[in-house]
């Protein structure tokens, strides 16, 4: 089909104020790798979208693009240089980011340069708390301790979506002592209050910079097949796209990242395209909100 008139988020003129960056690392991975696949999959889906929706309007640009970091293979170190700083470039220079992962562990990269400038808040949108902490080896499961124990006060979060029966119970008793707002992802579906008040949490605490952190498993497992650790119970994308929307609005985040998508594992396209959407609104609701 040949449609002159049907116009793709591809075609649309770019945003000088935001930006977009792909980090197809995974070897933080213990259960499905593969998410180095999902930057270009997640990019290539987000740009066939259109650009309009009827409740919602047209989104008018794009962001730039400014590619992939490069990846040096299993090398965390030389690796983590390398994004953290094409991140302060991109911080610098833009007023929003959004980051197309690879697995959870980037978050650690890419939050730590508005870190180490002053306060930070987070909305993470996860399953799981990733606070462990390991006898040996590295985890995408761990980041967020990671950053705690670096930089405590400086370091603000909600953690919302976190699901039943899919996480240790001193990691539950570990964020409530790091001071962190925690919502199950049975309590954001039944009482929509309790994510709205951890979003209005952070925006009380007045902080320097906002990072909103999206990894797709707080989805439930039946809109999210293709992620490394799936879980029943999850949010809705409907439920989801709420969050984010009200996360966007009231913060205006400096960075945004998408996270854990397992394209390998994935069902007919269907956790690929459900992030592109999720970034796409977001892309809206700040170019409305927040420019």
């Amino acid at each position: 089909m040949r449609d002159p008139l049907d116009e793709r988020v591809g075609g649309l003129p770019e945003a000088e104020e935001i930006a977009l960056v792909g980090v197809p690392w995974d070897w933080g991975i213990t259960g499905r790798p593969g998410a180095r696949e999902a930057p270009a999959r997640i990019r290539a889906a987000l740009y066939s979208m259109r650009p309009f929706a009827p409740d919602w309007g047209r989104l008018e640009r794009k962001p730039i693009d400014l590619g992939d970091v490069r990846i040096a293979p299993g090398d965390w170190g030389v690796t983590g240089r390398r994004v953290r700083t094409a991140l302060q470039n991109s911080y610098e220079s833009r007023k929003l980011t959004i980051i197309l992962g690879g697995d959870h562990s980037i978050s650690e990269w890419t939050m730590s340069p508005l870190l180490e400038g002053g306060t930070l808040g987070l909305l993470l949108l996860d399953a799981h708390y990733d606070m462990r902490s390991t006898s040996e080896g590295h985890t995408s499961g761990s980041w967020l301790w990671n950053l705690y124990t670096r930089y405590k006060e400086r370091l603000r979060a909600s953690i919302v979506g976190v699901a039943p029966y899919a996480n240790p119970s001193y990691l539950h008793e570990r964020a409530l002592q790091a001071g962190f707002q925690v919502v199950s992802s049975i309590k954001a579906m039944r009482d929509p209050d309790s994510w709205r008040e951890a979003v209005r949490l952070l925006e009380r605490e007045g902080l320097d910079n906002y990072y909103i952190s999206i990894d797709v498993d707080h989805l439930d497992q039946a809109y999210a097949p293709g992620v490394n650790a799936p879980s029943p119970l999850g949010l809705t994308p409907t439920v989801s796209l709420e969050i984010v929307e009200e996360a966007v609005t009231r913060l205006c985040p400096k960075g945004l990242d998408i996270v854990e998508v397992v394209p390998a594992h994935d069902i007919e396209g269907s956790t690929v395209r459900v992030s592109a959407v999720i970034v796409l609104r977001a892309l809206q609701v700040y170019a409305e909100e927040c420019l």
